[in-house]
């Protein structure tokens, strides 16, 4: 019976460790890819908006923003 028991006690206390490992390894994982992917999507928000201000004069951008929210008032039906 104690046999028994302390076999379960070990085999839990095994899927613990082996669950906390695996849950660091994850989180390893994902700082790593936060910390790639963040300034990677920042880098490209910022060419974007320097592009587009480079390609699109003034006018334009009032242009493309009226038909913007033309279009979103349209589909919501105002």
């Amino acid at each position: 019976m104690d046999f028994t028991r302390a076999f379960i006690l070990r085999s839990n206390e095994d899927q613990l460790y082996t669950h906390a490992a695996e849950q660091q390894r994850l989180d390893r994982r994902a700082s790593r890819l936060r910390t790639l992917l963040f300034p990677l999507l920042n880098l490209t928000l910022l060419v974007a908006v320097y592009y587009g201000y480079r390609v699109f004069d003034y006018q334009s951008w009032l242009r493309l923003t009226d038909n913007a929210w033309t279009l979103c008032q349209s589909l919501i039906g105002n």
